[in-house]
Formats: C-alpha cells, sequence, structure tokens
C-alpha cells in the first residue's frame, strides 16, 4: 500500500512541476532560440549554392512571399535576392531570425537592403489568440504580458508544449518547407477573384469581416513592431516598409469601419514612429492608399493577394521606385 502510495505522490508531483518546469525554461531559455519558422524555407533555398551577402531580402508575410518575385526585381547590375517572407510571417519574426541564426552574419550585411511586408494586421493584438500569433512575437511579452493575452492557462501551456516541440525539432534537425516557391524564394499563385461566385464572395467576406473586426491595436504588437523596425534600420542600408495594396472590393465592404480605420491609424504610426525616431534609412511605402499602378481586382486571386499576373505589375513598380532612390547604389 504504501508502495502504491509513493507511486501516487511521484507521479502527482511530476504532473505538478512539469507546467513549472516548462514555463522557466520558456521565460529563461527559448528567448534565444530561433522560432521564426524561416529558417525551413532558408534551408530549401540554400540547398543550391547562392551568393551572399544579399543585396536585397525580401521578408515579411504572405503579401511578400507571394507578391515580390525575386527575379523580376533586379536590376541592371543583377542584385544578389532571396524571398524568405512566409505565410503569417508577422515582422517580428525576422528580428527573431537574425538575432538566433549564425547564418545570417553572411546572409546579410549593413549594405543590404531589406524589402518587408507589414500588413496592418500583424499589430492586432486581439488577432494574438492561440494558433494566430508567430512564436516570435511571443516570446518577446514578459510572463505576465503574455498570461495576460492569453487569460486561460491551457493555452499558456499548449503555446509552451508547441515551443518545445519546434525546439525538438530543431535538435533533430527535423525541418521541412513544402510550399512550391522557385529557387529564389517565390511562391506564385494563381486565380481570379472577380469570377467568385458573388454570393460565395459575400460569405468570404462576411467572415472576414466577423474576423477582424474586434481589434486592438494599441498593445504588445505595435510595441514588438516598432522594436523590430528599429532593429532593421540599425541592421540594414535601407529599410523598407511595404503596406501592400487590396482590392477595391474588399476596401468597398469595410469603408466607415473600425477595420478601415485601424488599418490607416496602424499607417498612421508607422509613419509616425520612422520621423520621431529619425530613422533616415527607412521608407514606408503606402500601398494601401496609393496604388500608383496598373492593378485590377482581376489580378488577385482573393480579396487580399495578387495572384502571378498581379504580382509582376507589383515587382515591376517596385523596382522602378527602387531605382529612383536618390542614393541607391543598386540604380541600374
Amino acid at each position: 500500500m504504501k508502495s502504491f502510495l509513493k507511486k501516487i505522490f511521484t507521479l502527482s508531483s511530476v504532473i505538478l512541476l512539469l507546467p513549472f518546469f516548462l514555463m522557466v525554461s520558456l521565460e529563461f531559455q527559448f528567448k534565444n532560440i530561433d522560432t521564426s519558422e524561416i529558417y525551413p524555407k532558408y534551408l530549401k533555398l540554400t540547398k543550391e549554392k547562392k551568393e551572399f551577402p544579399l543585396d536585397i531580402l525580401i521578408a515579411g508575410d504572405s503579401r511578400a512571399e507571394r507578391q515580390i518575385i525575386p527575379e523580376g526585381l533586379k536590376g541592371n547590375n543583377q542584385e544578389k535576392i532571396l524571398n524568405l517572407a512566409i505565410g503569417s510571417g508577422d515582422i517580428n519574426r525576422l528580428r527573431d531570425f537574425i538575432t538566433n541564426r549564425r547564418e545570417t552574419d553572411s546572409l546579410i550585411n549593413k549594405k543590404t537592403i531589406l524589402v518587408i511586408s507589414a500588413s496592418p494586421q500583424q499589430t492586432n493584438d486581439n488577432r494574438q489568440r492561440w494558433g494566430r500569433l508567430s512564436n516570435s512575437t511571443f516570446k518577446y511579452l514578459s510572463f505576465y504580458e503574455k498570461l495576460d493575452i492569453l487569460k486561460l492557462k491551457k493555452d499558456y501551456f499548449k503555446y509552451l508544449l508547441s515551443i518545445h516541440k519546434y525546439y525538438l525539432k530543431n535538435i533533430f534537425n527535423h525541418r521541412h518547407y513544402n510550399q512550391k516557391i522557385d529557387n529564389l524564394g517565390y511562391l506564385g499563385v494563381d486565380g481570379d477573384v472577380t469570377v467568385i461566385n458573388s454570393a460565395e464572395l459575400g460569405n468570404i467576406i462576411h467572415r472576414m469581416i466577423k474576423d477582424y473586426g474586434s481589434i486592438k491595436g494599441d498593445g504588445y504588437r505595435i510595441r514588438e513592431f516598432k522594436k523590430s523596425i528599429k532593429f532593421f534600420s540599425a541592421k540594414f542600408d535601407k529599410v523598407i516598409i511595404i503596406f501592400p495594396p487590396v482590392t477595391n472590393i474588399w476596401r468597398a465592404s469595410i469603408l466607415n469601419t473600425n477595420i478601415e480605420d485601424f488599418n490607416q491609424n496602424i499607417i498612421f504610426k508607422t509613419n509616425e514612429f520612422v520621423k520621431t525616431e529619425n530613422l533616415s534609412n527607412t521608407l514606408v511605402w503606402d500601398f494601401y492608399n496609393k496604388n500608383d499602378f496598373q492593378v485590377n481586382d482581376s489580378d488577385y486571386y482573393d480579396t487580399h493577394h495578387l495572384n502571378n499576373l498581379g504580382a509582376i505589375k507589383f515587382t515591376k513598380k517596385l523596382r522602378e521606385k527602387l531605382d529612383n532612390l536618390s542614393d541607391s547604389i543598386y540604380k541600374p
């Protein structure tokens, strides 16, 4: 009987202490581990020998991954370019990747230009519930800030288990990237949002508005967003922050809503931060409001993402703007 009780006591102690161990190891150890999810893409792209350091690094979320074509961004100088953007890749992921991967020491230098997509939803705290946030953003928060966002302990422990699993994958070198990208990292997508059945498209937009409707843009994520911008400014020759274009269909759907107010506010705050901090090498290119290249809704495969044809047009416009930088060493 005593032996049985002893086993029960031991098992109970392990169960009770495990969450504590996980929390401690996360708070004090995993801040120094890359959880960006960028590395598997980097490994896939560098299976074939590439020349480093890069002249231009493309990064950010799916709006860069699927809309900026490295081959099309090359000028007459045939710059060395890679697209390391990933789906749901908020800009804090890149800070995490650069900080915690030694490979980036040769990947970039102070002459590299960073072109990074910064969709406004990257700064929405209310999209930081489980399954919606990047480990990179979350780990920059204090323990109490994490609890404040997640509220429920089960969500926090779920996150802890997730990041430990990611760490084990790194230990055993179990990494994979399955997206069908080209040899420079571009993920092209075909399709035309204008041919989607109107009822189906209406349902999609309704769900998106409902999902985006609860917005909080003045909390932890905007703070870390700004820290990342400052970090990049010190690391790169130039930092070009892109607020990507969207369809007229979507703009019409959110007109005079809190979603539109939120989007405009984040763009304004980003511009103000760059000016206030005197980040002279950091530029904000606002394609959300200033769509000065010829693109139609048929150039998108959904309400937010350009298709292959749209990506060609968008990339061409980016190249023109790069060429027009007065002190650009990459002018053809």
